[in-house]
């Protein structure tokens, strides 16, 4: 019964989500609409470059011929030309001056294919997250690209999608207070690269469960320490038997062949890595155990990436106390979600960011990434469709 009304609300939220983003179009092609009457009969303050007088005295303004609403608060009007006396370059040339009466930012001009004498404009607000319409977000979890490993992880605050790669990194640091994302944005990656044949290891830091679903396709061990030594000396291992079998075939770069010319990425996954990896309170054998976790970790994150292995560690803080800095600082590419102090930020970024660009801590999933371009990149983490 319970899973019957729940599926029952389920469908009834959706139809409303639905219904409701119907409407809110309608409203605003009705107001965009208006606004078009009003513009085209001269009522609206039209600027003085774009306004001229014919022979006959009369005045002419450039038209505006169409209208479309891409969605609510951006839409793209299109003007036609005054044959003789007003240019697509005269009309793009005031295109600020139109923004004034527009009321919406201009945001970019575009040439209507096989008409000179129609231009497009495009206003509306620098889109942010907030208003990216949900029926526009794709959630689907897509098989890796074996070319580059890259994998569809969400989407940026104009919707478009964001990926991550591995390639050419030495690793991935994912880090953020408890609920923010974390364990979603690392399921995604461990799917698309087991659904496209990677090797793929995971130590479960928290046993709890997290990582079951993917046991068919990913060796998942409980975080204890000496099952999480053992692994990863496995994995340590079979890294070096693929620096041998490079060595033998004159091999620098597993990044340097073709996807059909090298072996499957491999994977090593430590959720809750601040386990492994402090010393804090552990006994004499326990510290024993963390070093070796430590040697290795080390060793794979400092060695992997020419050897196509990468390394995935998951915690709540990035500090030094529980991520070594040596080894946090060897580590390329760093996500965060939202952190509760300024120094939880800079440990997990590595740098310091600007504010606007650090994840809200009401929005799980928001997260903030460097070490995969020139600037910080904020994404949406999509969900795991169930």
């Amino acid at each position: 019964m319970t899973k019957i009304n729940m599926a029952k609300i389920k469908a009834l939220t959706d139809f409303w989500s639905v219904a409701n983003e119907h409407w809110q179009k309608r409203q605003y092609a009705q107001k965009l609409s208006g606004f078009v009457a009003r513009w085209n009969g001269g009522v609206l303050l039209i600027p003085p470059a774009l306004v001229v007088t014919l022979p006959d005295g009369e005045k002419a303004f450039p038209r505006i011929v169409g209208a479309v609403p891409a969605e609510v608060g951006r839409f793209t009007l299109r003007f036609a030309t005054v044959p003789g006396y007003v240019t697509v370059a005269d009309i793009v040339s005031q295109a600020t001056a139109i923004e004034s009466t527009v009321g919406v930012q201009y945001l970019d001009a575009a040439p209507v294919a096989g008409c000179p004498n129609l231009v497009d404009l495009v206003f509306g607000r620098r889109r942010g997250f907030g208003d990216l319409l949900p029926s526009s977000l794709d959630v689907s979890v897509y098989p890796a690209d074996p070319s580059a490993w890259d994998v569809y992880v969400g989407w940026v605050s104009d919707g478009s999608s964001f990926r991550l790669s591995p390639r050419e990194r030495s690793g991935l640091l994912v880090s953020g207070a408890p609920g923010s994302g974390k364990t979603v944005l690392i399921q995604r990656l461990l799917w698309s690269w087991a659904m496209a044949g990677a090797k793929v290891a995971v130590i479960d830091g928290k046993s709890g469960g997290d990582f079951a679903p993917l046991t068919g396709y990913a060796r998942v061990v409980d975080g204890t320490l000496e099952k999480s030594v053992d692994l990863l000396k496995q994995m340590h291992a079979y890294m070096m038997s693929r620096y041998d079998a490079m060595k033998r075939l004159g091999i620098h770069d597993f990044w340097e062949r073709t996807a059909s010319c090298r072996p499957p990425l491999a994977v090593v996954v430590i959720d809750e890595a601040q386990m492994l990896l402090d010393p804090t309170g552990a006994t004499k054998e326990e510290k024993e155990g963390i070093q070796r976790c430590t040697r290795l970790i080390r060793d794979l994150v400092k060695l992997g990436r020419a050897a196509g292995v990468f390394v995935v560690l998951a915690t709540q803080k990035a500090t030094a106390e529980s991520i070594p800095t040596g080894l946090r600082d060897a580590i390329q590419i760093r996500v965060t979600g939202f952190q509760t102090t300024p120094e939880a930020y800079k440990a997990a970024l590595g740098e310091s960011v600007a504010p606007a660009l650090l994840p809200p801590p009401d929005v799980p999933g928001r997260m903030t990434v460097v070490g995969v371009g020139a600037q910080p990149v904020v994404f949406q983490t999509a969900p795991i469709p169930e």
